[in-house]
């Protein structure tokens, strides 16, 4: 007797804890793929919300983003919108003033996003047509994210109206949104008006914003789509050197949204379907097992009048409590999973705020909990049928098919990881076109108040550089305005003189010690340097992606090229002094578009990144120097 009670403690202790191990890991898998996949946006009627691209079939590359000047035009012309919305989504914050300077992850929106979004803030308002329309008010207004609301200003409702220093300027505090509002990425901390100069629209090829829409009550993707496919035809015949074969790309904001990460998400779920088939095939043996065991005690009692429904009923009963006990520890193991999971999720991944053990989740985890129990008890129900009559010899064989299905499934996933990790080992090969090891990388802002024009900003940068690469420990620095691998787009085309394409390319601006400071490979031709100043001939490097479609590196040197748009004269024409090799800019999956490399001193951005290439550990460079 007491062996046969220590034997039922371990099948019950050994069937909990693998029930509980595979609702525990399916569960927060699943958790993972409800948040980011499955769960509608948290905006009013969300199912209405789209994502509008300008799409042009002579750029392979295609684009997740849309211009300034279409933007405006769309909305002036279309009528299947209730609302439209532009945002710049990247537009950093330096927030000084009391307590420690901080930088804010900033987005610049038009007035109309909150109507589009159906949002208000907790405090205050959103930002006014008025704000948007003049520069000096667009420039000293900002809404505060909930979490720098909270952090900076201990939730304080009178932070409103408030003055604060941003970018060394005073900005009003007009709004604080709420925690749930995180647009467009978890990163955003702050936001502020998108103003655009009437002189910037004529630059019809600026891709640099996103742009979303409400549909009307009523109307229909296709018919959406069919519509500024019409309003895309006019502007072509309109602005033929620009928006010549320009379509307009019309899709959910939730599909937009979660696109790059839908497959692999899937994939996942599906491998953790196999992990947990396997839990319930190893319950499944487990029960046989205790059924084969207890086989004596069985014919026992039936000899002593149990009918076979009540047997059934006994061993069916035996197992609810187990269910119960594995349902409750696998769910607790699914909270503890995505406590630790979501912690180490890369920042690129969308909706990681949405993550969590919702409602629905939770309903999965207890169906899969009756699944894997269902099945052993209906095992359980059967054997009492059948055993008495035929004996184990038929729920042997049962066990056999279970064993083998079992060892199938295990056999699928030992492939499937096997050809996960070839394709991460082949993806860590991959040249990135840059060495970024021991590299650190600051993000720095300036306000043209202080440093004034594109000159003065320029000479700022150039001495800030020059200070960095005093301080002992660093090799080498440069600047660029958008970090490579960043996820951040800047596109547009170019037009190379002698050839009627256009060719898609990203943008960058640097100085001349970037390539240097991520190694960069010098092809043909030279680098930029101190001589391409703004009063100098207009310069630019190109990548050996470009070179190749002019007969090679060699070839392309000393050849013009200039922004394929009207009224692009403040560029002129660019000679191309230099060939450097290709980066992968957008991610190491994909080669994408070529690049283009604009002197900082004849192309100056407010907003830049320094990479800092040092001789030891980065962090121990940076915190021993004051950097």
């Amino acid at each position: 007797m007491l062996r046969q009670l220590r034997r039922h403690r371990a099948f019950a202790g050994t069937l909990i804890a693998v029930l509980a191990i595979g609702v525990a890991v399916t569960t927060a898998m699943f958790s993972i793929v409800y948040g980011v996949l499955l769960r509608a946006l948290p905006y009013p009627d969300a199912g209405r919300l789209v994502t509008l691209t300008s799409t042009d079939p002579r750029i392979p590359q295609g684009r997740t983003v849309a211009g300034a000047a279409d933007y405006y035009d769309w909305r002036a012309r279309q009528q299947v919108f209730e609302n439209m919305a532009m945002v710049r989504p990247v537009t950093p914050f330096n927030l000084t003033g009391a307590g420690e300077p901080e930088r804010l992850a900033g987005a610049r929106v038009t007035a109309s996003l909150c109507d589009t979004l159906g949002v208000t803030p907790i405090l205050g308002r959103c930002f006014t047509e008025a704000e948007e329309r003049e520069p000096a008010r667009a420039s000293s207004v900002v809404i505060l994210s909930h979490a720098v609301w909270q952090r900076r200003f201990g939730g304080d409702p009178a932070v409103v109206g408030r003055t604060i220093q941003l970018n060394g300027r005073g900005h009003e505090v007009v709004g604080v949104m709420g925690p749930a509002f995180q647009f467009p990425s978890r990163e955003i901390q702050a936001w502020g008006v998108l103003y655009i100069p009437p002189s910037a629209l004529t630059l019809r090829r600026d891709y640099s914003y996103l742009t979303v829409a409400r549909l009307k009550p009523g109307v229909s993707l296709g018919a959406a789509a069919a519509h500024m496919a019409a309003v895309a035809a006019a502007l072509a015949r309109e602005h033929p050197s620009t928006n010549r074969d320009d379509t307009v790309s019309v899709a959910p904001m939730h599909a937009v949204m979660t696109a790059t990460v839908r497959r692999p998400l899937l994939v996942l779920l599906g491998a953790v379907g196999l992990l947990f088939a396997i839990t319930v095939f190893s319950i499944v043996n487990l029960v046989l097992v205790q059924l084969a065991a207890r086989a004596p005690e069985l014919a026992l009692r039936a000899t002593l009048g149990a009918s076979r429904p009540r047997l059934a009923a006994q061993l069916v009963g035996e197992l609810v409590p187990l269910a119960l006990m594995g349902a409750v520890a696998g769910l607790a193991g699914a909270w503890l999973l995505l406590r630790s999971i979501v912690a180490t999720l890369p920042a690129t991944l969308p909706r990681v705020e949405e993550i969590g053990l919702h409602v629905p989740v939770a309903l999965f985890g207890i169906a899969l909990t009756a699944t894997a129990m269902g099945i052993p008890a209906l095992v359980a129900m059967w054997n009492a049928r059948t055993s008495l009559q035929r004996g184990p010899a038929s729920w042997v064989r049962l066990r056999d098919w279970l064993v083998t299905a079992q060892v199938a499934a295990t056999v699928t996933l030992l492939v499937a990881s096997a050809l996960f990790a070839t394709s991460l080992a082949r993806l860590r090969a991959v040249d990135a076109g840059l060495d970024a090891t021991r590299v650190l990388t600051l993000q720095l802002a300036v306000d043209r108040t202080r440093h004034g024009d594109d000159a003065g900003v320029a000479a700022y940068f150039g001495r800030l550089a020059d200070a960095v690469r005093a301080v002992p420990g660093v090799e080498a620095v440069g600047l660029i305005n958008r970090l490579p691998l960043g996820g951040q787009v800047q596109a547009g085309d170019i037009r190379v003189e002698g050839h009627d394409t256009a060719i898609g390319t990203s943008w960058r601006s640097i100085d001349g010690g970037y390539t240097t400071a991520l190694r960069v490979p010098l092809i043909a031709g030279r680098g930029l340097d101190e001589r391409d100043a703004a009063d100098a001939p207009q310069v630019g490097v190109v990548d050996d992606r470009v070179a190749a479609l002019f007969g090679g590196p060699r070839a392309v040197l000393g050849k013009r090229f200039q922004i394929d748009a009207p009224g692009a004269s403040d560029m002129s024409w660019v000679e191309i002094v230099g060939v450097v090799g290709h980066v992968r800019d957008e991610g190491l999956e994909r080669e994408g578009r070529p690049l283009v490399y604009w002197p900082l001193g004849q192309r100056t951005q407010d907003r830049m990144a320094m990479v800092i290439r040092t001789a030891a550990d980065p962090a121990s460079v940076g915190s021993g120097s004051g950097v």
